[in-house]
């Protein structure tokens, strides 16, 4: 973020957030840590990596208690899931096999 190229330091902590989730990191540290780079977005108004973040979020509120208290009103608008160009097509069924995975419902993923 201090180049002033925002949207690549963001794009960054998109990485960053991934590999701590599949690294095994704390959830409830983990959820802060995306609040803040979701804080950071609004910011700096920056729309490119939002959605997946948003994703991510949604994975780590689910594993942490379902969403109940842990989850927001914004949402990843992931668009058509049946248009095979929809670049978000896949990280949307990435996660949601990761859900029901962890969350013991095996025979959907």
């Amino acid at each position: 973020l201090s180049s002033g190229r925002s949207d690549i330091g963001l794009f960054c902590g998109l990485n960053e957030i991934k590999y701590a989730l599949f690294s095994g990191a704390n959830l409830k540290s983990l959820l802060k840590r995306i609040d803040y780079y979701l804080h950071l977005m609004e910011t700096y108004r920056s729309e490119a990596t939002k959605n997946n973040v948003l994703l991510i979020r949604e994975t780590v509120s689910s594993l942490i208690d379902n969403g109940q208290a842990t989850s927001i009103e914004a949402s990843a608008c992931v668009g058509d899931l049946n248009d095979p160009k929809n670049k978000l097509r896949e990280a949307f069924f990435h996660h949601s096999a990761i859900r029901c995975f962890w969350l013991g419902h095996n025979g959907r993923c």
